[in-house]
């Protein structure tokens, strides 16, 4: 008998994770609502379901970064999006990099919200 595939939807996420990714969804509705955009024009507009956009004002995981990133340049707010995944702002690599030149084990540094599943 074959084994099901595991789907997406089961992952655990960590708090830390899900906090934000809520904190998102209720950013974007907020921003959406203020601009008097309904959820189907919205969708319309950017080519995908009503169904996708409740998602993303949910935090849903699931939903794909395209989506996402589609939902804020449509509503003028991707600009600067990118700016803080820069390598100058990766503050955990850099301070790896410094253990590693002064010859010291690299290990890697987990945040407390990383290991709280």
């Amino acid at each position: 008998m074959a084994r099901k595939a595991r789907s997406w939807t089961h992952r655990t996420f960590s708090l830390n994770a899900e906090e934000e990714l809520k904190a998102l969804g209720r950013n974007i509705q907020i921003a959406r609502k203020r601009r008097r955009i309904g959820v189907y024009e919205l969708a319309g507009r950017i080519g995908v379901t009503p169904r996708i956009i409740s998602k993303i004002e949910k935090g849903d995981p699931t939903v794909t970064l395209g989506a996402l990133v589609q939902v804020l340049d449509l509503m003028g707010m991707l600009e600067g999006l990118n700016a803080f995944l820069t390598p100058e702002h990766d503050h955990q690599a850099a301070r790896l990099e410094a253990r590693k030149a002064l010859g010291k084990p690299s290990q890697r540094v987990f945040s407390d919200s990383e290991l709280d599943f």
